[in-house]
């Protein structure tokens, strides 16, 4: 008697454990094989009813009986899913092909869906899309340039001087740029700024980072000299600690 065939169980894979029959199942969606009980799977692919998914996605092709109705769209093919995996995370995302360049991504189910269904799904990508901003970085020297996000300027190392080196090193975190008028506070200081110490610039051009258009200030409602630091006395106060240190030396 031949096993019923099916395309993610391999019957070549079979082993016992005491009076009971266990066979290889490999997940279509993660590719992770597994052990399971042979009569249940012989019976289930018999009925009709086996996927082969593993516990984590046998979810993937069944909606929630409350899920509001995914409305079609001539840029989305709600057939075409991808598994994405991300730590502990499992996402699901649908195909979508871009109707004026052909490019296909994959996209967030819920948002998708939710956007069709206000009528503000274009499908168009981010290229494409006429509400997309170009973001042109403007380059001032070497090391230097402006953000066309935030409007402020970045330095790398190449660009800081090398008595501020260290200061550039312990306020960088995990990139490879400072904030150039955050990196000329601290040097005034002689010391690098806290991450609830920020910086304003009193003629509000972000550019502009003479130290006299700098002012000191703190993060939060319930910390001495917050605000912008107009009418707070936070910024004389750590200049004033920076002259002790200067002069202690």
């Amino acid at each position: 008697m031949s096993e019923p065939v099916h395309p993610t169980v391999d019957w070549t894979q079979v082993e016992r454990r005491g009076y009971r029959l266990f066979v290889q199942v490999t997940c279509p969606w993660c590719k992770q094989p597994r052990k399971e009980d042979a009569p249940t799977v012989r019976y289930r692919i018999k009925r009709g009813t086996f996927t082969g998914c593993c516990y984590s996605d046998r979810l993937i092709h069944q909606a929630r009986a409350d899920r509001r109705p995914r409305l079609p769209h001539p840029a989305v093919d709600w057939t075409d899913l991808e598994l994405v995996t991300s730590g502990y995370q499992r996402l699901i995302r649908v195909g979508v092909t871009c109707p004026r360049c052909g490019r296909k991504r994959y996209s967030h189910t819920g948002s998708t869906a939710a956007k069709i269904r206000s009528g503000r799904f274009s499908g168009l990508c981010l290229p494409c899309s006429p509400n997309a901003r170009i973001r042109e970085w403007t380059v001032l020297s070497p090391g230097r340039r402006i953000d066309p996000s935030k409007g402020y300027v970045r330095i790398g190392l190449e660009a800081v001087p090398d008595a501020w080196k260290h200061l550039w090193h312990a306020m960088r975190g995990s990139g490879f740029f400072v904030f150039e008028h955050r990196l000329v506070m601290a040097g005034i200081l002689g010391r690098p700024l806290g991450s609830n110490e920020l910086v304003d610039h009193m003629d509000g051009i972000k550019t502009n980072n003479d130290p006299a258009n700098l002012r000191l200030y703190r993060r939060g409602r319930n910390e001495p000299g917050d605000t912008t630091g107009y009418g707070t006395y936070y910024h004389e106060w750590q200049l004033a600690l920076a002259r002790i240190r200067e002069l202690e030396a």
